[in-house]
C-alpha cells in the first residue's frame, strides 16, 4: 500500500510540473510573440524547469531533484507550443 501511495504522490507531482510548464509556455507565447517557438520552449524548460530542479538539488533535505520532473516540464511546454500553433 505504501508503494501505491508513493506512486500516486509522484504522479501528482508530475501532473503539477506538466501543468505549470504548459501555463508558462502559454504566457510566454502571449508575452513574447516575437520569440521563435523553440526559444520559448528552451527558456521554459532550461531556465524555469532546470532552475526548479537545481533548487531541489541544492535543498535536498526538503526537496528531491528528479529528471522525470524535468521531462514532465518539457512535455507540458511542448503541449503548450502545440496548442499555440493550433490556435494561430
Amino acid at each position: 500500500m505504501d508503494k501505491i501511495i508513493a506512486w500516486l504522490k509522484s504522479l501528482n507531482d508530475k501532473v503539477l510540473h506538466f501543468a505549470a510548464s504548459f501555463a508558462v509556455e502559454i504566457v510566454l507565447a502571449v508575452a513574447l510573440p516575437m520569440w521563435l517557438p523553440w526559444a520559448r520552449f528552451s527558456a521554459n524548460v532550461i531556465i524555469i524547469g532546470g532552475g526548479k530542479e537545481l533548487y531541489d538539488y541544492l535543498h535536498s533535505d526538503e526537496h528531491e531533484a528528479s529528471f522525470t520532473d524535468l521531462l514532465a516540464d518539457a512535455a507540458g511546454a511542448l503541449c503548450g507550443e502545440i496548442v499555440i500553433a493550433l490556435l494561430r
